[in-house]
């Protein structure tokens, strides 16, 4: 949580999910859109490629190499909660197929001790989280 925190408290990172949000984006085009050099873009990018916001894929061109394009993962989904009497930060899983489970059975665990947890508040939930994500 706190990494995912860190991420949405950088407000260059905030200004690539925004511009991810809308398509996927090359490492020039972002450097371009947010006027910032592509060095830091690409750690940017690598930071969020690594907790699994980010996808990348390469995609044939006309003329050139094959560019590297980021989007947003399909697969993470972060709801943030702040109110007067709440604060809650909920990652979301898309649902998995019984015949998935069926052939991937670390897969059907993991996926039930996420769906026990969903229930979970705080920093109870946090512990419990950290020890399925260990």
């Amino acid at each position: 949580m706190e990494d995912i925190l860190d991420i949405l408290g950088n407000e260059t990172r905030r200004g690539i999910l925004q511009l991810l949000s809308e398509r996927p984006c090359y490492v020039s085009e972002l450097s371009q859109e947010l006027n910032i050099g592509q060095k830091a873009i690409i750690e940017h990018l690598e930071l969020m490629r690594q907790l699994g916001i980010l996808e990348a894929r390469h995609q044939k061109i006309e003329k050139g190499r094959p560019r590297k394009y980021f989007g947003i993962s399909r697969d993470f989904i972060l709801e943030v909660r702040i109110g007067q009497d709440d604060f809650n930060v909920q990652t979301l899983y898309p649902d998995i197929s019984e015949g998935i489970l069926k052939d991937f059975p670390n897969l059907s665990e993991i996926n039930d001790q996420l769906k026990e947890i969903e229930g979970l508040q705080g920093e109870r939930r946090i512990e419990k989280l950290e020890k399925v994500l260990g």
